[in-house]
């Protein structure tokens, strides 16, 4: 390999490294919704967002900690979402453990970092051989040691 092709190789890592940098949390939600909408799967945004009510009193509706995004798998599984950008994002102690709650409870957990996460999973959790093991968690008769 010629010292110039190294050089490409090298520019090419580098500057996929500073776009993916770049990418904020708010644009891979963005990208999360609009996948989820294309795809035709039911869900919601969270908005842990603190507000005021008419008497100047903090109010918030979600807890901080709960997934960005919740959907429903066809199926009926509940698919928890927590999104974070692609280089950077880390998930909080709290939402670990709101996560890990949720996993225990029978629900599906994604951490996505691209829109392509979501794509994936779906076509992951569209395959029988992962999926009856999981609706078998589901309705209480496994556990999800089996699953994977």
């Amino acid at each position: 390999m010629s010292a110039e092709a190294a050089t490409v190789k090298i520019g090419l890592r580098e500057y996929r490294e500073e776009t993916l940098k770049r990418i904020t949390e708010a644009q891979t939600l963005a990208d999360v919704l609009a996948t989820l909408a294309r795809r035709g799967i039911p869900h919601t945004r969270s908005d842990a967002t603190i507000t005021f009510n008419a008497k100047g009193q903090r109010v918030c509706r979600v807890d901080g900690d709960w997934p960005d995004v919740t959907a429903c798998f066809p199926g009926g599984a509940l698919w928890a979402i927590e999104v974070k950008r692609p280089v950077g994002g880390e998930l909080s102690y709290g939402q670990a453990v709101t996560l890990a709650r949720l996993w225990e409870t029978g629900a599906l957990i994604l951490v996505a970092r691209f829109a392509d996460d979501v794509e994936a999973m779906e076509e992951i959790l569209a395959k029988q051989t992962f999926l009856d093991p999981c609706l078998e968690v589901l309705v209480g008769r496994g556990n999800h040691a089996d699953v994977g």
